[in-house]
């Protein structure tokens, strides 16, 4: 099989030279469709003399790079979005990925909203991801500004992470005050005559708690809220104090 394969690659590899634009692009098509495994014989061609051979290995090079990051049926769900990624058309994807955000399970949309992220930080263009998530309420952009605050140099980090506090200050509603039952083990023993005396009892008492809703979901101070990227540090009456969550990788 392997064999097979490696033949049937330097076939498309011929065709990549080919005069004719259709060959050349059915064998473009069959290095994607074969995947990482095509990409040492892609390698090998990246500084061939050819400029448009060149060109053509590197965007090949790039798209497998970006497959391979993002979930195996997003092409399914949103049309060409590696090939958009590939070439800097992230606000395109954004907005597909916000008109149907049903389309992938929560965590594959998130975790290929990272991608896009990524791509519009490196060109520049982080402020312009805020604001588009923003705008349409996109919770689950969250966790990629969360990503952007991690990976961020020091003097970037609070621009960042005031982004974030924006995004999901517009996902935030009213909070509530509610009445908990708990219990608390309290120690009563005695040490004595070289033993303990007594017994540890469960007190039952009743404590107010606040809670506010975030993106669809109650949440309480303290709690971690891993597709979110934050940890609900306190919670005021009319807004959230958030925390990096450290313990997300």
């Amino acid at each position: 099989m392997l064999a097979l394969l490696l033949t049937q690659t330097e076939g498309w590899l011929d065709a990549l030279r080919s005069g004719d634009l259709e060959e050349r692009r059915r064998a473009e098509r069959r290095l994607l469709e074969a995947g990482p495994a095509v990409q040492p014989k892609l390698e090998a061609l990246r500084d061939e003399p050819d400029p448009e051979l060149r060109a053509v290995v590197r965007r090949l090079l790039d798209l497998l790079k970006v497959r391979a990051s993002l979930p195996p049926s997003i092409d399914a769900a949103y049309p060409r979005t590696s090939e958009r990624l590939v070439d800097g058309q992230w606000r395109s994807v954004f907005v597909d990925f916000a008109a149907k955000r049903s389309a992938l399970p929560p965590a594959e949309l998130r975790a290929a909203t990272t991608q896009v992220m990524r791509v519009a930080l490196r060109q520049g263009e982080l402020d312009a991801f805020c604001k588009h998530a923003r705008d349409v309420k996109a919770g689950f952009a969250a966790p990629a500004l969360a990503v952007a605050h991690r990976e961020a140099d020091a003097a970037s980090k609070q621009e960042i992470w005031s982004a974030l506090e924006a995004l999901l200050a517009t996902l935030f509603s009213a909070t509530t005050i509610v009445e908990e039952r708990r219990t608390a083990a309290v120690d009563l023993r005695l040490h004595a005559f070289g033993a303990m005396l007594g017994e540890v009892v469960d007190i039952p008492f009743t404590c107010s708690t606040q809670l506010a809703v975030l993106d669809g979901r109650v949440v309480r101070p303290g709690e971690r809220v891993p597709e979110l990227g934050v940890l609900i540090h306190r919670i005021q009456t009319h807004s959230l104090v958030l925390r990096p969550d450290k313990t997300i990788r």
